[in-house]
């Protein structure tokens, strides 16, 4: 702990002294279930509360705009408990990093953002529901990126090249995290020298005016390597913003992610294919996202369908989300509204789960950044 607390504080003594000006946010959101079916038989009535999303930050660019940092702490894990009833330090930093631009196209950027970097979704991640996964059952699904390659939270040397507005290159070298595991020893923090150039990412991606842009990744990682082709664009129709990726591992591994599993039942696929799309006609829109796995066994782990209307002092949203659709499929229905007045948000919704004997839940939540 204390030498997280060192790390951190060189970085914002070294920041402050390097750069001209250090710009404060943060965002704090208290989350309320206000009701919620507890256990099966027989059910109970309970509630819950938590911090949600909350965080601050600190970022610093310098006077000529080409070099700058930023150090980010997650305000839930600070307050967080690990199973001995200790704050689990290890996991407080959301972002640590530096960047340096010495030429319009050569961007590095050293250090760890777990917010991620060259993700080229808008729909199928954080953008579907927008940070609002406190009145919605099964959140954000971040492992929507197995489907759709790209994102990089890592701690890493990470290199952009624009050699063109149309072109653009990524690359990442994956290293040793001392801000995740420097509570297991030194002996086994230490990384052997091979096995450094094996977690890395190759990304190309360009831009065709009118058309979109169109992505081709390489992910290496110890465990088994992967490559992906995507496509997103919001050119081809008027008020569509529209997503499609591919992915495919080079080796027949079981990854779990989150509550889904790339391959659902079947356990074992190598073929991931994802989908996003966003139609908004103004006061109404609608939005979906399909992720479908396959090569031993096809199999849809998730599948969300959300129409919404604004009616001006409020937003409405009715998520149907279905899982495993190709096996034994469940469904959450999820109506929810959403209301800003000024920097501040609220929110509220109704959920009801079909799994086993079904259950459901009331929720609540308030956000306040600057």
């Amino acid at each position: 702990m204390k030498k997280l607390i060192a790390i951190s504080m060189m970085i914002a003594l070294v920041a402050g002294a390097a750069f001209a000006q250090v710009e404060v946010g943060a965002a704090l959101e208290l989350r309320w279930r206000l009701a919620e079916e507890q256990g099966t038989d027989p059910k109970a009535i309970g509630t819950a509360t938590s911090l949600g999303a909350s965080k601050f930050s600190f970022t610093t660019v310098g006077d000529e705009g080409n070099v700058g940092a930023r150090l980010t702490f997650d305000i839930k894990e600070v307050f967080g408990r690990d199973d001995q009833g200790a704050p689990d330090w290890k996991r407080i930093y959301n972002q640590a990093y530096i960047w340096w631009q010495p030429i319009d196209q050569i961007k590095l950027q050293f250090g760890m953002d777990k917010d991620g970097l060259f993700n080229p979704t808008g729909v199928t991640r954080w953008g579907y529901f927008r940070g609002e996964p406190g009145v919605v059952e099964g959140g954000e699904f971040w492992s929507a990126e197995n489907y759709i390659l790209g994102n990089w939270d890592k701690f890493s040397l990470a290199i952009t090249i624009t050699p063109m507005d149309a072109l653009t290159i990524n690359f990442g070298l994956g290293l040793p995290n001392v801000l995740e595991n420097e509570d297991v020893g030194l002996a086994q923090n230490q990384a052997k020298w091979e096995d450094t150039f094996k977690i890395i990412q190759l990304q190309v991606g360009y831009n065709v005016d009118g058309i979109g842009q169109f992505w081709a990744t390489f992910q290496g990682e110890n465990a088994g390597n992967k490559i992906g082709l995507s496509y997103h664009t919001s050119s081809l129709v008027e008020g569509l913003d529209l997503e499609v990726g591919f992915a495919y591992s080079l080796k027949e591994t079981e990854h779990a992610f989150g509550q889904y599993r790339l391959g659902g039942s079947s356990g074992f696929n190598q073929i991931g294919i994802g989908l996003g799309a966003d139609y908004n006609g103004g006061d109404w829109g609608v939005k979906t996202r399909l992720f479908m796995d396959g090569f031993n066994k096809m199999d849809i782990p998730l599948w969300d369908i959300t129409p919404y209307y604004d009616f001006g002092f409020m937003q409405f949203f009715f998520t149907v989300r279905i899982t495993n659709l190709m096996t034994d499929a469940k469904f959450i229905i999820n109506p929810y509204v959403v209301k800003n007045v000024g920097p501040a948000q609220f929110r509220a919704g109704f959920s009801y789960n079909t799994v086993g004997s079904g259950s459901w839940s009331l929720n609540t939540g308030m956000k306040f950044s600057f």
